[in-house]
């Protein structure tokens, strides 16, 4: 199991990629994932449950919920994964919450016309992105039950991002969830750096500069005022972690660059049949 930087801290996040014999080990990231499949059978696992996905249905997953994929013989799989903040309320709606399933049933017309609009005709203006991806999730939210995110946890490191999630913009440190989910904070710490590949402060931090980003992007605050409101002690913190993450400092990315530009990529990828 491992964290995904990749898909987070990335303003208003796209990415789009095929796959051919879709497989992946449990993980989680930021993002949202919605995936597509266009023939085969897809095993989903997300936390504690087993889904299979055929064409007909779609699977999503959530920001910060582990998941992993395999295929059952052969498949093909469009996986759009998104930042939270392309689908604003709709995030607003879910926040704290899981649904009772992760795959869902779609009509054939909305998959048909996403792929033929995505896939096809490569139209990935953000109206044509948003739309159809408020479509999927009206269809997800009609086919499952909302509930306590808690109350579907049964991984110990599902409930440690939930903490994160919930806390990132306070000062928070290990004992702190240690105490929340009633264990040993050395012992947390051994299985955050065993399971998750990068440290604690690292991945806390990820989740202020992502909040930052949006600051900087969307607000007229001030450097100082931004790395209050994001949970860093100091603005010589929040520029120390801002040039590790994106080698530039918050001043200099402000209203440029990967701030203000969405990110797009189409690839194709087979993925390797495990041993």
């Amino acid at each position: 199991m491992y964290y995904q930087t990749i898909n987070a801290n990335i303003a208003k996040h796209h990415d789009l990629t095929y796959f051919e014999n879709f497989r992946f080990d449990r993980h989680l990231h930021q993002d949202f994932e919605l995936v597509i499949p266009t023939f085969g059978e897809i095993r989903v696992m997300t936390e504690d449950r087993s889904e299979i996905l055929t064409p007909g249905s779609c699977a999503l997953i959530l920001s910060d919920q582990m998941h992993a994929y395999d295929t059952v013989g052969s498949s093909g799989t469009f996986v759009h994964v998104f930042s939270p903040d392309t689908v604003g309320s709709f995030a607003k709606e879910i926040a704290g919450k899981s649904g009772t399933t992760s795959v869902f049933p779609v009509p054939s017309v909305l998959t048909n016309r996403y792929l033929d609009a995505i896939a096809v005709r490569k139209d990935y203006r953000e109206y044509t992105l948003k739309g159809f991806l408020y479509l999927f999730l009206a269809e997800y939210l009609s086919h499952t039950k909302l509930v306590s995110r808690r109350a579907t946890q049964s991984s110990l490191l599902s409930s440690m991002f939930a903490y994160i999630h919930a806390h990132f913009r306070e000062k928070i440190t290990l004992e702190d969830i240690a105490e929340n989910c009633g264990y040993d904070a050395h012992y947390l710490s051994r299985i955050f750096a065993t399971n998750v590949g990068i440290n604690f402060r690292r991945v806390v931090n990820s989740y202020r500069l992502d909040y930052a980003r949006a600051l900087l992007e969307e607000s007229d605050l001030s450097i100082t005022e931004i790395a209050m409101a994001s949970g860093f002690g100091s603005v010589r913190s929040f520029n120390r972690a801002f040039a590790e993450e994106y080698d530039e400092s918050p001043r200099h990315g402000r209203g440029s660059g990967p701030l203000k530009d969405s990110v797009y990529i189409l690839g194709v990828y087979e993925t390797p049949e495990r041993r």
